[in-house]
């Protein structure tokens, strides 16, 4: 059995570097067929201010285990330039991330032995939840003034570099009869990560584009516990997005 489960999460973890690696390469090849050059100088090459709204996934989340997620996240962006190759992104949204759980309400507590039991395997259920997410990014494309050449860089299309963090705090959840929660969250937290990112990045029209992009981020969360304030041990782990974008400009 734990061989089995060693294998799966093995696999998982092959198929989303191996998806978004796909991304990686498909992206730069489509929607290139325009093609100019100019004499234009490198000091008046740079790249562009963008506003809009975006929608992404983590696609490590999905392939999680033991209990795979799938989180949407829906919210505006402003990224503005800050230098000829580099902007800074700050975004605000939700998180609606649909999940299974263990299902806790099918343990009985036994108050002659002061002790919760269950019979059988203890089951599943689905479960939701909506977290508040803002962030800031800065981001260097690199490849910029050579795609700028070649008339590829409409939206700031091509390859970045980029480290973003991110904050994260529980506004929503699905009951747990079990541990008296409610909707609302048992205690207030705020998560942090950061981590360096390398994705690409490709217009399909003049307002839409599309992002992938694979790094590792280190994370960690400040929580009240029994009305003190606690700090969780950071962990590292990697993160695969995929992303859409309509931009106002």
């Amino acid at each position: 059995m734990l061989t089995h489960f060693i294998y799966n999460s093995a696999h998982m973890k092959r198929l989303s570097i191996s998806t978004v690696l796909l991304l990686l390469v498909l992206l730069p090849a489509f929607g290139q067929n325009e093609v100019f050059f100019s004499n234009i100088s490198d000091d008046s090459i740079k790249v562009e201010s963008l506003k809009g709204i975006e929608i992404h996934t983590e696609l490590t989340s999905m392939f999680s285990q033991p209990f795979p997620a799938t989180p949407v996240y829906i919210g505006y962006f402003s990224e503005k330039r800050i230098a000829a190759k580099w902007t800074l992104t700050s975004s605000i949204g939700l998180y609606n991330n649909f999940h299974k759980t263990f299902d806790f309400s099918t343990i009985v507590f036994d108050s002659i032995n002061s002790s919760y039991y269950f019979y059988g395997n203890l089951k599943t259920k689905n479960a939701y939840s909506l977290i508040l997410t803002a962030g800031i990014e800065p981001r260097c494309y690199w490849t910029y003034k050579n795609r700028y050449r070649l008339g590829l860089s409409q939206l700031n299309s091509g390859w970045f570099l980029s480290c973003p963090l991110t904050l994260n705090t529980l506004l929503l959840n699905s009951p747990e009869p079990f541990f008296n929660q409610g909707w609302l969250p048992s205690y207030f937290s705020v998560a942090f990560s950061v981590g360096p990112k390398l994705g690409y990045r490709q217009a399909i029209s003049k307002q839409l584009f599309l992002e992938a992009s694979a790094g590792l981020n280190i994370g960690t969360s400040l929580y009240i516990a029994n009305k003190q304030l606690q700090l969780s041990i950071p962990n590292v782990y990697p993160q695969v997005t995929v992303k859409a974008a309509y931009t106002f400009k």
